[in-house]
């Protein structure tokens, strides 16, 4: 039955995480001559500030597992998956593991650009063997 409660924070959590995400890519994204992408890299920013304000607040106040899987899981992990990856990391460098938190981040973020890559252009290229 707990597992049934966790599922369903995650998945009310995750409904808000992603509309807020919509929406901030509709307040920010404007045509523009830049084409650096603005709204992802505030909803990057502000959830790692929010997961930071958030685990800080849960570690005083001691709220309950499904309280932070519907935080950090489903809200956070829906607006954007870059605050888990930066609450790991803080957890990492905290507990004394840096070199594994060090790690972690070059190549985690490598290897994702690689195999997106990766992804992007084998699709591609099958899409165009047909």
């Amino acid at each position: 039955m707990k597992q049934l409660l966790y599922l369903f924070s995650v998945a009310l959590g995750g409904i808000i995480g992603s509309t807020a995400r919509y929406a901030t890519n509709l307040l920010i994204t404007r045509p523009s001559v830049s084409t650096f992408p603005w709204s992802t890299f505030v909803v990057n920013i502000c959830g790692s500030l929010l997961a930071g304000i958030l685990l800080a607040l849960a570690t005083k106040y001691n709220i309950s597992h499904a309280t932070k899987l519907f935080i950090f899981v489903g809200i956070l992990g829906a607006f954007t998956s870059f605050s888990a990856f930066a609450l790991e990391n803080f957890l990492l460098f905290t507990s004394g593991k840096i070199f594994l938190a060090l790690t972690n981040i070059v190549v985690s973020n490598v290897i994702g650009v690689v195999v997106f890559a990766l992804g992007f252009f084998t699709t591609q290229f099958l899409m165009h063997c047909k």
